[in-house]
């Protein structure tokens, strides 16, 4: 079975002199792998840019549903 793929964005990014940027929702979930290492063990995790295109997500999941974070399940999954 193909391993299950989470995309998320890289945290406290700057862009063109702004921010540094954060995602909320990532933060969210990086909290809940630090409490659940079992989880993390099954899974990829990939950090992607915050600009878009996000080439990594596009090849997944094409243009039109770059979001992040998001789980791409492996092949063979029974969920």
């Amino acid at each position: 079975m193909e391993k299950h793929r989470l995309y998320m964005l890289n945290p406290w990014q700057d862009a063109d002199g702004q921010g540094p940027f954060y995602c909320p929702d990532c933060g969210v979930v990086e909290g809940f792998l630090a409490y659940s290492p079992q989880v993390r063990g099954l899974i990829e995790i990939i950090t992607v840019d915050y600009q878009r295109p996000r080439p990594l997500v596009v090849e997944a999941l094409g243009a039109e549903n770059q979001g992040s974070p998001v789980l791409v399940l492996g092949e063979g999954c029974d969920l």
